[in-house]
């Protein structure tokens, strides 16, 4: 039986308040061809939205290879702080439905966290002024995730201004 599986990775880029968003279009300069041994099965989106005098601006990409498909967005702006809470604090937790652990993704503080009853996983890096995040959305071997992950540039992520 052959296994299907969807990855959706996203990386979202984090600032002190106000948030910053990055331009989409720079943003979408950092969705490569191939990713994780995987090829881009469609040019970039973008897309720029405000809510209540909040920016967030997203670049998303599509990958596929093999029975392998992985949605990357890359987003910068508002409610991203959340998103860095939980790296930030290194919640490592195990339940019947949920485990969720602290990572190191190229000397980067990351998380990963596994929805056994969903069977989904998500793989969160937090570069700083940056996280990635890697979700899929049928059971896949974290280091097929971490790996997507893991071919990003991530030092370039960080280093935006």
């Amino acid at each position: 039986m052959k296994r299907v599986v969807s990855l959706v990775a996203a990386v979202v880029l984090l600032c002190c308040a106000p948030a910053l968003a990055f331009d989409a279009k720079d943003l979408a300069k950092f969705l490569p061809d191939t990713l994780g041994g995987l090829k881009a099965i469609d040019k970039a989106n973008t897309m720029s939205m405000t809510i209540k005098d909040k920016a967030m601006n997203t670049a998303t990409r599509r990958y596929a290879g093999g029975s392998d498909r992985v949605i990357v967005m890359i987003r910068s702006g508002a409610y991203a702080a959340q998103m860095a809470a939980m790296i930030k604090m290194k919640i490592a937790m195990d339940t019947p439905t949920m485990t969720m652990k602290s990572i190191n993704v190229k000397g980067f503080p990351g998380q990963l966290v596994i929805n056994k009853k969903r069977k989904t996983l998500s793989v969160r890096v937090h570069l700083g002024v940056t996280m990635v995040i890697a979700a899929s959305e049928k059971t896949v071997d974290p280091a097929a995730a971490l790996k997507v992950v893991g071919d990003m540039d991530l030092k370039g992520l960080a280093a935006l201004k």
